[in-house]
């Protein structure tokens, strides 16, 4: 893993084993500001949605920060931040009852939804609202 500042660490600790290194934040920060390059001053992580349980969902964040652009501005970035789980890492799995978990949990395609993520779909036409979201 590449460097990362101790005021970084700390401040995006909540983000677990899904905190990526200062460098690789400064590019989505970067990418989230519009610029080709940029540097990380501060970051933070705040928890959103913990009151809204999911199963395949470990966790949901909002990382903000602050960031020196090439042009040298210092720009504020927020972006959010999914982490998505297997049905067996879930602790709702529990609530569905023991001799139906293991269908349960064939039935449950929490792949896809990381591949949704990773595809194009948010650039085709299929629906605006779709874009909108996920811009």
């Amino acid at each position: 893993m590449g460097s990362r500042s101790p005021a970084a660490a700390c401040g995006r600790s909540l983000l677990g084993p899904a905190d990526v290194p200062d460098s690789e934040l400064a590019v989505f920060a970067a990418a989230s500001l519009g610029t080709r390059g940029a540097t990380i001053l501060t970051s933070s992580v705040t928890t959103v949605g913990a009151d809204r349980p999911a199963i395949t969902t470990a966790g949901r964040y909002l990382v903000t920060g602050s960031a020196r652009t090439e042009a040298g501005e210092v720009r504020v970035f927020s972006f959010f931040v999914k982490v998505i789980q297997a049905y067996q890492r879930s602790p709702l799995r529990f609530a569905v009852p023991a001799r139906l978990r293991a269908e349960a949990a064939s039935l449950i395609p929490w792949r896809t939804e990381a591949r949704v993520y990773r595809s194009d779909l948010r650039d085709t036409s299929c629906s605006p609202a779709i874009a909108t979201r996920w811009s």
